[in-house]
């Protein structure tokens, strides 16, 4: 009796033992991978950091991590090309606010930096769950401050757009590319938006 409880310690100190060391050489891994993907240019950081370093799980994250939040249009582009030191295309836009929900801004719009953009050869390459922004759309943004642009945070997840007067969560607007998004927004009013908001 002594000796199988003896064993089952062991095995179980074994298979303990062996998911910490497993534990350790994941999170290793991980943090490898964080360090080549953040590597490179402070644009090239930023615009990572902005898109998709963290998941967003309620409006209310969002809107605690913003600098900004701002209804509005995009009038035209400002700026495009790749980022340096690598071939990221990149696009940046003129954010027009009609409605400032949280923050300030100087100037005429905000230069909203989106990764992506129309590659000659390729035409538009951008991320799947990210569809470049177009001009004229109409969102809500939730947006981050980066050196001398802003950044949608989260990517698709800090962007809901606006069409015939409801806001929704980008699966419900390109529900082709994105089947679903943390912060599920069905297309609703702007005004239940704003209860869900807090506002």
């Amino acid at each position: 009796m002594k000796k199988a409880v003896y064993i089952t310690s062991i095995l179980i100190g074994v298979v303990l033992f062996s998911a910490f060391t497993i534990g350790i050489h994941y999170r290793s891994l991980e943090s490898q991978k964080t360090k080549i993907v953040l590597s490179g240019s402070r644009e090239t950081k930023e615009a990572l950091e902005g898109s998709l370093a963290k998941g967003y799980v309620s409006l209310q994250e969002l809107n605690n991590d913003s600098d900004i939040v701002a209804i509005g249009s995009f009038d035209k582009i400002i700026d495009s090309g790749t980022l340096p030191n690598t071939k990221l295309p990149f696009t940046d836009f003129a954010f027009v606010p009609e409605k400032i929900l949280k923050g300030s801004f100087s100037g005429s719009y905000i230069l909203v930096h989106q990764l992506g953009g129309n590659v000659t050869g390729q035409g538009i390459v951008d991320m799947k769950e990210d569809p470049l922004y177009s001009i004229g759309e109409k969102s809500l943004l939730f947006l981050k401050k980066g050196t001398d642009k802003y950044y949608t945070i989260g990517a698709y997840q800090g962007r809901f757009p606006i069409r015939n007067n409801k806001i929704s969560s980008l699966n419900y607007a390109f529900p082709a590319r994105i089947s679903a998004t943390p912060v599920d927004i069905p297309p609703m009013s702007l005004d239940d938006f704003y209860k869900q908001l807090g506002q």
